[in-house]
C-alpha cells in the first residue's frame, strides 16, 4: 500500500500543482541558451555555427550560408514564431526568456507513467 500511495501521490502532483495544461504536463523553462543565436563561428571558444572554410550554399528559404552566418541568420522564420520577441529582447541584452516546452520524450514518460500505475493497482 505504502509503494501505491507514493506512486499516487506523485502523479496527483502533476495536477495538483497545475503543471498541465490542453497540450500536456510541464512547467515553465528558462532557456538562456538562447544567446547562441546570433553567435558567428568562433574557432578559438569553440562556438557559433560552423561553416567550413570557404562555403557557401543556400538554405531551401533562400536564405545564404557562408563563414559569417549564425543559427539565426539561417532560420528566419523563428522570427515569425510566437514569442520570438523575447528571444529578441534577450539576445539585445534583455532577461532569459521563459517558455512552456511540452516535449515528446516528457510527455511520453507522463503517459507511461499514469499507464504503469493503472497496470499495477487497477481499480477494484
Amino acid at each position: 500500500m505504502s509503494a501505491q500511495n507514493t506512486a499516487k501521490g506523485l502523479l496527483d502532483r502533476f495536477i495538483l500543482l497545475k503543471a498541465n495544461d490542453t497540450k500536456g504536463i510541464s512547467v515553465p523553462e528558462t532557456r538562456m541558451d538562447y544567446n547562441r543565436f546570433d553567435d558567428v563561428w568562433n574557432s578559438s571558444t569553440q562556438t557559433g555555427l560552423f561553416i567550413p572554410p570557404g562555403f557557401t550554399g543556400t538554405m531551401p528559404n533562400g536564405e545564404t550560408i557562408n563563414s559569417s552566418s549564425t543559427f539565426g541568420s539561417i532560420r528566419t522564420f523563428y522570427q515569425t514564431q510566437p514569442g520570438w520577441a523575447s528571444v529578441q529582447a534577450y539576445l539585445n541584452g534583455g532577461p532569459a526568456p521563459t517558455f512552456t516546452y511540452h516535449r515528446f520524450w516528457a510527455q511520453s514518460d507522463i503517459a507511461m507513467s499514469f499507464a504503469d500505475y493503472g497496470a499495477l493497482f487497477p481499480p477494484v
